[in-house]
């Protein structure tokens, strides 16, 4: 399901290498999470960034996961270690979507800097007790990464 364009948002790519339905309609799961009917500039004064989505992309995938019947959790984590304790102790259960997290400081991607600041989803699987395997819809897949690296 890995995709190298931009037809699709990378929410909604992160759920659906997480889930690994071959069945479902990648187009229409999109249309369903109402992500991709407008832009607009996120922040007034924050002339840096580049075009994202109208509507929210974790509202939006929440409302579509639902919608089409799967069984997922979700958490919220105000802060980055209490998200890198909550991966690490349950991604060796299933597959977990990351986000959104800062492009700009995803270090394997070609030029981060001019990524600052853009929100970005990513799939993240158990590879072993210290290093994960991450899948990035951008065109990154099976890459490993360190528990610290997610920070």
């Amino acid at each position: 399901m890995r995709f190298y364009g931009n037809e699709i948002c990378c929410c909604s790519y992160a759920c659906m290498n997480a889930l690994q339905d071959q069945d479902i309609d990648l187009q229409l799961f999109e249309i369903s999470t109402s992500v991709p009917f407008g832009i607009r500039h996120i922040g007034d004064s924050n002339f840096d960034h580049l075009l994202t989505t109208y509507c929210d992309p974790n509202r939006g995938v929440d409302a579509a996961l639902e919608l089409w019947g799967y069984d997922v959790e979700k958490h919220d984590a105000g802060e980055i270690d209490v998200a890198i304790d909550y991966i690490r102790s349950h991604l060796r259960y299933g597959k977990i979507v990351l986000g959104p997290v800062d492009m700009g400081k995803l270090a394997y991607q070609v030029m981060p800097a001019v990524l600052k600041r853009m929100d970005h989803y990513i799939t993240l699987s158990y590879k072993t007790e210290e290093t994960v395997l991450f899948t990035d819809s951008e065109g990154f897949s099976a890459l490993e990464m360190n528990y610290d690296d997610l920070t």
